[in-house]
């Protein structure tokens, strides 16, 4: 069995075990977050060492994985339909979200704890098997590295003054009024709206009523200065839930 096929069955079969659940308190198990299941799926499931090369959360994934034997294949898929995604392939949103394909147009999905913060899956979707959606995405990772057996010894790091485990792939968001007009960060910005219930249509990109109306609702329950601006303080709040 190839360690592809050995993350994609970890992943399927803790999606499928109602003893596991979604937790961003107690997260490396029996219990996951999105990114401690991807990691697990890959550290655990398969034996590539992602999380011992630095994984921790989705911002530091992409650097630690490509350190691992994957690449980077985004260009290589269609984000929005999941056209070239193949069984294993990480989709990874780099403040946000992350899952994994097991193939067949399906995705291993830990989402939400849906108000149910004990140990286990409580309604069956907080850990799921579902369809190809686009979050959206900003990086697809594709295992190359062989069998996937942990190495003996840690791989060598670069020599300095090059360090890869220090170098940037962090996504720093924008702030976004209605003069932006349509910005990719208000693709991002449109998805987390929807994804915290403040309603504002599809993710076009487009800074309009609807999308400032939601800024609005959601600066008002977070109790920040509701001025239909998304700043800092707004990004941060709409970000903790990723």
């Amino acid at each position: 069995m190839t360690a592809i096929e050995k993350a994609v069955r970890w992943a399927t079969n803790v999606a499928n075990d109602q003893s596991h659940g979604y937790s961003q308190a107690d997260r490396w198990g029996p219990d996951y977050d999105c990114s401690s299941f991807v990691i697990s799926a890959w550290e655990v499931g398969a034996g590539v060492p992602v999380r011992e090369a630095g994984a921790t959360y989705t911002g530091n994934m992409r650097s630690a994985f490509l350190a691992c034997g994957f690449v980077d294949v985004t260009y290589e898929v269609g984000l929005s339909t999941g056209y070239g995604v193949q069984a294993g392939d990480v989709l990874l949103n780099y403040s946000a979200h992350t899952c994994m394909s097991v193939g067949n147009g399906k995705v291993a999905n830990c989402r939400t704890d849906e108000g149910h913060p004990q140990t286990g899956d409580q309604s069956g979707n907080e850990i799921r098997i579902q369809n190809y959606w686009n979050f959206p995405w900003n990086c697809v990772l594709r295992y190359k590295g062989g069998s996937g057996e942990k190495p003996d010894t840690k791989p060598t790091p670069d020599p300095k003054p090059i360090e890869p485990e220090k170098e940037d792939h962090s996504w720093n968001p924008r702030l976004l009024t209605p003069s932006n007009a349509y910005s990719s960060d208000c693709v991002v910005l449109q998805a987390l709206l929807n994804a915290h219930h403040f309603a504002c249509g599809s993710a076009d990109g487009f800074y309009g009523a609807k999308t400032q109306s939601a800024v609005y609702k959601a600066q008002q329950y977070y109790g920040l200065e509701v001025d239909g601006i998304c700043g800092p303080k707004t990004w941060e709040k709409l970000l903790q839930r990723g």
